[in-house]
């Protein structure tokens, strides 16, 4: 059996609350619902895709994933921005960007990177992109609705800083009104 994984840091409440008054706007400006929001409670920073797992394994994982993070300090960031991928024109996703210890979160991934290909998983060949997915199109082919672009473009993040300490192995439940998840395994980042 396997079960599809991923391994993210938790958003703090501060900054999941900040997110869900910004994407209510964006709910608002969306009449046409031609976004899949996010729940604000699910949203998280995901550090590695791992895909569908052999149970097996994840023994081995949690216990390399526990060694990679001991002694690793809390991550501080913020919120900045909002973008799309590939373009906000035609977006697939919709995200949030992040400011803050960049330095730091590029350590945390790399640790975790590390247990990852050492526990048997091939390296990442795409590079690391800190955001935090708000939205999936409906239809990435059609552009966005002129509201709904005025609500992005004109949309206020406070970039307050905030330290995020809870690193998780998460399984991903997929279902036909979005992902569920939950956490396998995780670690508190110290203070």
């Amino acid at each position: 059996m396997t079960m599809r994984l991923f391994i993210a840091l938790h958003l703090g409440s501060d900054i999941r609350e900040r997110l869900s008054r910004m994407q209510a706007a964006l709910r608002k400006a969306d009449a046409e619902g031609a976004i899949r929001w996010v729940n604000p409670d699910s949203m998280h920073l995901t550090l590695r895709f791992l895909g569908e797992t052999p149970e097996f394994a994840v023994p081995g994982l949690i216990s390399g994933l526990g060694a990679s993070l001991a002694g690793q300090r809390a991550i501080r960031l913020g919120l900045a921005g909002i973008g799309g991928f590939p373009n906000l024109r035609q977006p697939r996703v919709i995200w949030v960007g992040l400011v803050g210890d960049f330095e730091a979160l590029h350590g945390l991934q790399q640790r975790v990177e590390t247990a990852v290909t050492v526990s048997g998983w091939p390296s990442e060949s795409r590079p690391f992109q800190p955001h935090l997915t708000l939205g999936r199109a409906g239809d990435p082919k059609r552009p966005l609705a002129p509201n709904l672009s005025r609500a992005i473009a004109s949309a206020k993040l406070d970039s307050e800083m905030q330290p995020h300490r809870n690193v998780a192995l998460v399984r991903s439940h997929l279902g036909p009104r979005g992902s569920r998840y939950e956490d396998v395994a995780d670690w508190s980042l110290e203070a």
